[in-house]
């Protein structure tokens, strides 16, 4: 087909030519075809359309046929094949269009569209982004190979009447909304019959309009965190879709026609009030993934069992106290999620679900699990916590392909031996049981990542802890630890290391070891000092050594220059650090319960503080830099009954952007009024 500009190439270009450059086709039929339809939305530029293609395919066929070709073009359809195939077959002669002829009829679309644009932008609320979702739309018009319209978190209320325009609805395939306030949806949105993905996810829709239904095409629609308490039926006419997200509505049941979605992969119904299935969801043999997670169920159809391809399956926080026995013909499983219901029991059979690589059976009512579950080679992760168990399955170290294991909050007292065959092992949880040793073996788990022996009645960890080469994280709070072995400094990869409320009265001095440490808790012990050593672990970001008998803090705590957070309260410190100035990071200072009686003036250096902590000291006055703190957010006063002034004019900029809380001092009354007058200001910038 000919691509040369016509005899005349300073004032135009044959008509194939500007279609292949403005739209990248090379075959005439399929530009004119495709592109024509756009013009078609004015009516003042029909003529001239019809003229070029008519122009265009009288030179390509016989008369008798050309206007069947663009007859069809006219209704937005390609020709026949036969139409086609004759149509590549010739050449075009050159046919003389200027450029602005064909682009300013796309212009004068693209003006009648902004017009309406504008006017819905200036009827915006303050809260409404219509500005922003004016643009996204210009930039969808103007690019010809744009397919999806994002208008997401816009807070838009409403959209513009736009969905009846050819532009959109010859190109719009996926139109984005998610994360606004609509409660309602254009009515001509059925005309988008190109349209594959609908998201509405989290708006205020209170029902589905039923022009949605009329998108056949749709693949994917997402509805989730609106307000809808029901579904037409008409929705179950969307026969291809593959993914319908309808969690967290306030939907009470489904209708029985839910089973005409057969080409259904992904269905989440998490969220809503749901107290029964029907039994047809059963027939959706396409599913893969099904949510049923945070309803109200109480039991499950039998023939789940026909929900053949299911891969994951969610039912965690409902109300079941059974399984159906044919859950376990689910052969396909490879997560299964039961956990916060009223089980007592998992069947036997369980152990037919040999895909499984995750299983869930926290927080329930279980008081044993049956040996069978050994028999899942293929789990990955596996969480027992929340129940009631007194022991594990004896042969657990079957599965060897574990790498999480959870089992805290149950009623454990003997450490399970077995465990520490599992060499895969990278997370173990075994808090708040009552173990009070752990054994030895331990240190054959070498992939160990995490340990977590949160409230439990250990009295001794045994040196071979030190071992666990790979542990990042050391979870050894609320129990009965007089001491902790100096070996524990050779666990160097350690980033957080928390003993709180045991009962030390020293840690190793070669803690400085740990280098990449970057939280450490040493709250609730009997801490009469700390190494100076512990300056020397320049990447911690919070240190807590709160709830101790510490008189002095070394010196050289300057040196933590990352640290965000210092607690240092419920101690018995008369002073602070000299060069405390130089932790810039810090947000949070507490120094409540000391025995403080002033605060050095170099505290107000800290330009980053938002939490400031002096309750219950001996305070007689504050330094007159504390304004300076421009970032705080909090100043707690509290029970300082020395503490009889505010300096600079009592904090009236401070006060402005921070609470100040003064309950237990010996301030005027005036003072108090003052402080309150401020803060109820208008000009008042403080909001939390």
């Amino acid at each position: 087909m000919s691509l040369q500009p016509s005899s005349n190439a300073t004032t135009g270009w044959t008509v194939d030519q500007h279609l292949n450059n403005r739209y990248g086709s090379n075959n005439l039929a399929e530009a004119v075809c495709r592109k024509v339809h756009v013009f078609e939305a004015l009516p003042r530029n029909q003529k001239t359309v019809e003229k070029v293609a008519g122009d265009v395919f009288d030179s390509l066929h016989p008369i008798g046929e050309n206007r069947t070709a663009l007859e069809t073009c006219n209704y937005n359809e390609r020709p026949s094949s036969e139409d086609g195939n004759r149509v590549s077959n010739h050449t075009a002669p050159s046919i003389s269009l200027s450029p602005e002829t064909i682009d300013s009829s796309l212009d004068d679309l693209t003006v009648e569209l902004k017009d309406i644009l504008n006017e819905w932008a200036e009827q915006g609320e303050p809260q409404e982004e219509r500005d922003t979702a004016k643009s996204r739309i210009i930039d969808f018009l103007e690019d010809s190979k744009k397919e999806e319209l994002d208008l997401s978190f816009l807070g838009l209320k409403s959209l513009p009447d736009i969905f009846n325009k050819e532009l959109l609805i010859s190109r719009l395939t996926s139109l984005i909304l998610f994360h606004n306030q609509l409660t309602s949806i254009p009515e001509h949105i059925d005309l988008l019959q190109n349209l594959t993905t609908l998201d509405l996810y989290d708006n205020q829709l209170t029902s589905l309009p039923e022009q949605i239904c009329q998108l056949s095409n749709l693949t994917t629609l997402r509805l989730s965190r609106n307000k809808l308490t029901s579904l037409p039926k008409k929705i179950f006419q969307l026969s291809r879709l593959t993914t319908l997200d309808l969690s967290s509505n306030r939907l009470r049941s489904l209708p029985e026609e839910i089973d005409q979605l057969s080409n259904l992969t992904i269905l989440d119904l998490s969220s809503n009030k749901l107290k029964l299935l029907p039994q047809k969801i059963c027939q959706l043999s396409k599913l893969t993934t099904l949510d049923l997670s945070s309803n109200r169920l109480r039991s499950l159809p039998e023939e789940i069992d026909q929900l053949s391809n299911l891969t994951i399956l969610d039912l965690s926080s409902n109300k079941l106290t059974l399984l159906p026995k044919k859950i376990c013909q689910l052969s396909k499983l490879t997560t299964l999620d039961l956990s916060s219901n009223q089980l007592k029991w998992v069947p036997k059979k369980i152990c037919q679900l040999s895909r499984l690589t995750t299983l869930d059976l926290s927080s329930n009512q279980l008081q044993w699990i049956p040996e069978e579950i050994c028999e899942l080679s293929k789990l990955t992760t596996l969480d027992l916590s929340s129940n009631q168990l007194k022991w594990i399955p004896k042969h657990i170290d079957l599965l060897q392909n574990l790498t999480t294991l959870k089992l805290s909050s149950n009623q454990l007292s003997l450490f399970p031996e077995e465990i520490c065959q599992l060499s895969r092992l990278t997370t173990l949880n075994l808090a708040i049981n009552q173990l009070q040793w752990i054994p030895e073996e331990i240190w054959q788990l070498q992939n160990l990542i995490t340990l977590n022996l949160f409230g439990n009645q250990l009295t001794w960890i045994p040196e071979e802890i030190c071992q666990l080469s790979r542990l990042t994280t050391l979870e050894l709070s609320i129990n009965q630890l007089q001491w902790i072995p100096e070996e524990i400094c050779q666990l160097l990869n350690l980033r957080t290391l928390k003993l709180t409320g045991n009962q030390l009265q020293w840690i190793p001095e070669k803690i400085w070891l740990l280098s990449k440490l970057t939280t450490l808790d040493l709250s609730n012990n009997q801490l009469q000092q700390v190494p100076e050593e512990i300056c020397q672990l320049q990447n911690l970001i919070t240190l807590n050594l709160s709830n101790n008998q510490l008189q002095w803090i070394p010196e050289k705590i300057w040196l933590l220059s990352k640290l965000t957070t210092l607690d240092l309260s419920n101690n018995q410190l008369k002073s602070i650090p000299k060069h405390i100035d130089l932790l810039q990071n810090l947000t949070t200072l507490r120094l409540s319960s000391n025995k403080l009686t002033s605060i050095s003036k170099k505290i107000c250096q800290l330009a980053n503080l938002i939490i400031l902590d002096l309750c219950n000291n001996q305070l007689t006055l504050l330094p007159e830099q504390i304004d300076q703190l421009e970032n705080l957010e909090k100043l707690a006063l509290r029970n300082n009954p020395n503490l009889r002034s505010l300096p600079n004019n009592d904090l009236t900029n401070l006060v402005k952007h921070c609470n100040i809380y003064v309950e237990g001092t010996r301030l005027p009354q005036h003072v108090r009024n003052k402080l309150q007058q401020v803060r109820s200001a208008p000009d008042n910038t403080y909001r939390k």
